[in-house]
């Protein structure tokens, strides 16, 4: 690295041909401009495969970007909750024997954060298509403010089905019919939303209840 003088470039910035200088702490070093032609250094077999799972990840979790904009909406500021949800779930990816990647439906957190926790979540048939939900009291101070939501995932057609309010947490059950999803396998997850004074303030975690097939 080389060092030009005051009385050459004075305290500007710029590129002269090839090289690159810049003022810093009263000096003006220059150094080459990385050649954009050099061929680049090959990827090594751990990084072609985190790249696979990532792209694997974000093609999996596209059909819940509507879920995920809830589920992680007040966790990091600055940090998206496309990306926060990215962070969460990317250690979870696998990839099996066949080369192909995989996710443990159970593993999947589509919400994040420190709203009612239920505890004993138990899926209950019902008459007919009618599916019920109950639990014991919840695990926070504030959770009788709570309200339950539900997410199907139809994993055949990749299609999300949200319902946002199933009804507050101090009930400690819910109801809900499956009449529009008959032929369908559905994988069930629900979290609680914290609301104070009729405004959204945090989530919980998500919890995996089973796949349920409709006839």
């Amino acid at each position: 690295m080389a060092s030009v003088k005051k009385i050459v470039l004075e305290k500007g910035s710029g590129k002269p041909g090839s090289t690159v200088a810049e003022a810093k702490n009263g000096e003006n070093p220059v150094t080459d401009l990385a050649d954009v032609l050099a061929l680049k250094k090959p990827l090594t077999k751990g990084q072609r495969l985190q790249r696979k799972k990532m792209r694997d990840l974000q093609y999996f979790l596209k059909p819940f970007s509507a879920v995920l904009k809830v589920g992680f909406k007040n966790q990091a500021a600055g940090v998206s909750p496309k990306t926060k949800a990215l962070s969460v779930n990317i250690p979870k990816i696998f990839v099996g024997s066949d080369k192909k990647s995989m996710i443990d439906m159970a593993d999947v957190q589509l919400s994040e954060g420190y709203a009612a926790q239920l505890s004993n979540l138990k899926v209950v048939k019902k008459d007919g298509r009618l599916m019920g939900l109950t639990w014991d009291q919840c695990d926070h101070i504030l959770g009788k403010y709570n309200v339950l939501s539900l997410v199907l995932y139809d994993e055949d057609q990749r299609k999300v089905f949200y319902i946002p309010n199933l009804g507050p947490v101090s009930r400690q059950e819910a109801e809900f019919l499956f009449e529009d999803f008959v032929g369908l396998c559905l994988h069930m997850f629900v979290f609680t939303v914290g609301m104070l004074k009729g405004v959204k303030n945090s989530n919980s975690n998500t919890q995996y209840l089973g796949m349920a097939c409709v006839s």
